[in-house]
């Protein structure tokens, strides 16, 4: 018996009702085994109880053996999962162990006429440990090669320890994160999530400058598949009287520098819309899906990758080379710095006009991203008349960044704007059909988009080319509308002047040599490295430029995890430059852990800048997760906490426990229990508030995509969902864990 939402899946479970035919089963394996050295299966096998490989211990699984595990719920109490003392099955490779999986198959049982899901594989590491793929002792480490097979698990392969909660249902324990897992050519077939990693991030020190070592797990020419609904039936949907399918087939949390390069992510079309899953969802996670031969793919999926920043911001995603197809929404950014989405297709972008799906289907959607480029993309749709996106910016601020180079539009709407996007040129591009080529700010009239195009001394006039010069169906804005004001630079003599536009647009016209071009916009080195683009950026000969080839160098960077050195430089062009620095700088301190340093630049903005409050509550919220006392609360601030402290919003609890460790007040709380809730005093608690503190976190949950506060009491750290919900994220389901962790 269960009440389950679309994300979860089995959140609400009261009871599993099964039959107890596993039990009769004959299994190969009856009670778990471990494995302390080098050991090869090289026949099929049904497995119950779990297979331990500790340190030093090496199993193989070849020669084409299945292997069948049991199902955990059939073969146990519910009351011994929710307890953890059940007989779970299971593989662990814990830290300084291995398991390689060369061309074999592991698959829920075959049994009472079924197939069924079982629990999959942990590999356990150590988070403040550097990985080392050819001997560590403390991390594990999963090797999977030539079509090894990983099917019908609850999760595939999770890098960390799995805990249950009162429920039975399964989390991440967020200790024991590191574990390493490299896969050259297998599939994940049919799994509710195929693979999760929780936090890995560790830092080194180069010439005194922070840069973070990259974690050295990759997926290569991987197939993420899900062509058949799951195994256990207590994956329903109610609302959409379906069973369910994929969840996410790759999600991370907290990490840098896993790769995917030619991989497939894919759902199949009986599922409806919003049930297809997600090829690749991350928080706080910086990695790249690149090109392979024939290239990686995404297709029939609810979202392509969706990815979301809190603390980590200055981190970012670089996608190449991909092929979406049948992608609902594709790839979708909610903050982070520094993006590179370039080379992709984004073909038959569906139908949005279905009422259960929230806002239209895009190719590309950013929300608060910051310097980014959006390149030589295809994006197009089967039917020019649905109202379908192409790229969709919101907030980006005044940093350069860039929608340019060759993208291709050929559906209802090619870009669209909202809010202030103050450094974007949209440049270089082609619109062989597009009912508006551009939508700025239809929504609202407040924002801001960058004149586009430079006429004068340097010459980059905007060079889109608009494919229907004669506004078609007598639409007088079809190229351009807008509800703000800005100047469009472009040639007459070579068509690149917009005829269909706003009367809020400016066209002005550049006299230059007829044979410039002025696209594409590469730089004189490709690809460039480090030392190129700084002189690059110290030989540019005008402003714009340098700031052009400071992106580029601060995106080199980022990609390549030297923090430190972009804290630095973003620092230095903070004192100097625009608001969109400091922002940026107040970030990149925080992704370097100079939370103090922080602290001091987030102190010289405009408490009035709605950025500072999401900053201002990223410092709290570190502050409070690690007992620190970073800011010097200043008497107004003080103010601002106690009455947000007394209210009635969701950030009190907040401001409350702020007060309480800073300041020694007292507030009564309202603490939710199983059953119901009371008042009390902090005196009254259990614990202390400066030891409540310690049990924060706020945790995207891997088995449900959702935000988790897994908090003594009740805890909303309101600036990120705010956030969230103002982009049309859905946070479906919020739960808030009330366990000690």
């Amino acid at each position: 018996m269960c009440g389950n939402n679309e994300i979860g899946g089995d959140d609400f479970i009261l009871a599993k009702l099964r039959t107890n035919c596993q039990l009769e089963e004959t299994f190969d394996i009856t009670n778990g085994i471990t494995i302390d050295g080098n050991t090869t299966w090289n026949t099929n096998k049904k497995v119950k109880g779990t297979v331990r490989i500790v340190s030093g211990g090496h199993l193989t699984i070849n020669s084409g053996a299945v292997i069948s595990f049991a199902n955990i719920y059939a073969t146990n109490d519910i009351q011994d999962i929710a307890d953890e003392t059940a007989d779970y099955t299971k593989i662990i490779v814990e830290e300084g162990g291995k398991l390689t999986l060369d061309g074999c198959t592991l698959k829920g049982l075959n049994a009472c006429g079924e197939n069924w899901m079982w629990e999959g594989i942990e590999v356990w590491g150590t988070p403040q440990q550097v990985q080392n793929i050819s001997s560590s002792i403390y991390q594990g480490h999963v090797y999977l090669q030539n079509g090894a097979v990983i099917e019908n698990a609850i999760i595939g392969i999770l890098a960390d320890r799995k805990r249950y909660n009162a429920n039975g249902n399964w989390f991440a324990f967020l200790k024991d994160a590191g574990g390493m897992v490299r896969s050259d050519g297998a599939v994940f077939l049919n799994c509710r999530r195929s693979v999760h990693f929780s936090p890995y991030s560790v830092q080194g020190t180069s010439g005194g400058v922070v840069h973070f070592i990259p974690n050295k797990s990759y997926f290569d020419g991987t197939d993420f598949t899900n062509d058949d609904y799951m195994a256990d039936p207590i994956y329903h949907s109610v609302e959409h009287n379906s069973r369910m399918g994929v969840n996410t087939h790759a999600s991370m949390w907290g990490t840098r520098g896993i790769r995917f390069t030619d991989c497939t992510f894919s759902s199949f079309t009986d599922l409806p819309i919003q049930l297809r899953g997600i090829g690749i969802a991350s928080d706080d996670a910086g990695y790249q899906v690149l090109e392979g031969d024939p290239g990686g793919s995404f297709f029939d999926l609810y979202r392509g990758i969706t990815a979301r920043w809190a603390f980590d911001q200055l981190s970012s995603i670089t996608v190449k080379d991909q092929f979406f197809s049948n992608v609902h929404y594709g790839i979708h950014a909610l903050n982070g710095t520094t993006h590179t989405i370039e080379d992709n297709s984004f073909t038959s972008i569906p139908d949005s006009s279905d009422p259960d799906v929230p806002f239209g289907s895009y190719g590309i959607r950013f929300d608060g991203a910051t310097a980014y480029k959006i390149i030589d993309n295809n994006f197009e749709t089967d039917n020019t008349s649905h109202p379908a996106y192409g790229v969709i910016v919101d907030n980006t601020g005044d940093l350069p960044s860039e929608i340019s180079g060759g993208n291709s539009f050929k559906l209802k709407i090619g870009v669209q704007t909202q809010n202030d996007n103050s450094g974007l040129q949209i440049r270089c591009n082609a619109y062989l059909y597009a009912r508006y080529a551009w939508s700025i700010n239809p929504e609202s009239s407040d924002g801001e988009l960058a004149d586009q195009g430079e006429c004068g001394t340097v010459e980059f006039p905007a060079g889109n080319l608009f494919a229907d010069p004669a506004c078609p169906g007598g639409l007088t804005n079809s190229h351009i509308y807008s509800t703000i004001e800005f100047e469009y630079r472009c040639r007459p003599e070579t068509n690149e002047c917009p005829t269909c536009i706003s009367n809020t647009v400016t066209v002005e016209d550049c006299e230059i040599n007829v044979n410039e071009f002025s696209c594409p916009m590469e730089l004189p080195c490709h690809p460039c490295d480090k030392d190129e683009l700084k002189d690059l950026v110290e030989e540019a000969g005008s402003e714009d430029e340098r700031k052009r080839y400071l992106m580029e160098l601060l995106r080199y960077l980022v990609v390549t995890d030297s923090i430190g050195e972009a804290a630095e430089i973003i620092v230095d062009e903070a004192d100097t430059d625009s608001v969109g620095f400091s922002k940026l700088a107040v970030k990149a301190l925080i992704s370097a852990g100079e939370y103090e340093d922080a602290a001091t630049e987030l102190g010289k903005m405009s408490p009035t800048d709605t950025t500072f409050h999401d900053l201002y509550g990223i410092l709290l919220t570190i502050a409070l997760e690690d007992t620190l006392t970073l800011l010097d609360i200043k008497p107004e601030n003080e103010t601002m906490l106690e009455d947000i402290g007394h209210g009635d919003s969701e950030e009190k609890l907040i401001a409350q426990a702020v007060l309480e460790i800073a300041r020694g007040r007292v507030f009564e709380r309202y603490t939710e229990v199983i059953g119901g809730g009371s008042l009390t005093r902090p005196e009254e608690d259990t614990k202390p508030a400066a030891s409540l503190v310690e049990q924060l976190q706020i945790v995207p949950n891997p088995s449900t995509g959702d935000f988790s506060v897994r908090y003594p009491f009740l805890f909303i750290w309101s600036n990120f969902l705010r956030q969230g919900m103002k982009s049309g994220l859905k946070f479906t389901g919020l739960k808030i864990a009330l366990r000690n962790v």
